[in-house]
């Protein structure tokens, strides 16, 4: 986890299943958690069920506002306020600034 004033943070966000998905029946397996410091995303082994565990800066769930254990629901302006704010507030204070997002095109980057 990055430390206050530090240069690289990392984010993930989870989002919800497209219509090729939903269509083919697919099956959640990240669910994501916010801890003390920072945040951890979990992702399930679809045959066997172990869980491998992966620690961020931030875990973004967008994938259900009502399921369960899956982490807290985040909107586009969560995102924003976690970490569009900060990056905005560094560049108008004269700081460098780099946000790159990257994923599949569509996914809502």
């Amino acid at each position: 986890m990055a430390e206050e004033g530090e240069s690289v943070q990392v984010a993930v966000r989870m989002r919800i299943f497209n219509g090729r998905e939903t269509t083919a029946g697919a099956t959640r397996i990240v669910r994501m958690t916010q801890e003390d410091k920072g945040s951890k995303t979990y992702i399930k082994h679809p045959d066997t069920g172990a869980e491998k565990v992966f620690a961020f800066d931030y875990s973004f769930q967008s994938h259900s506002e009502t399921e369960q254990g899956i982490g807290p629901y985040a909107t586009q302006d969560t995102v924003f306020e976690s970490l569009g704010k900060p990056v905005l507030y560094s560049a108008l204070e004269g700081r460098n600034i780099c946000l790159f997002a990257y994923g599949q095109t569509g996914a809502g980057k």
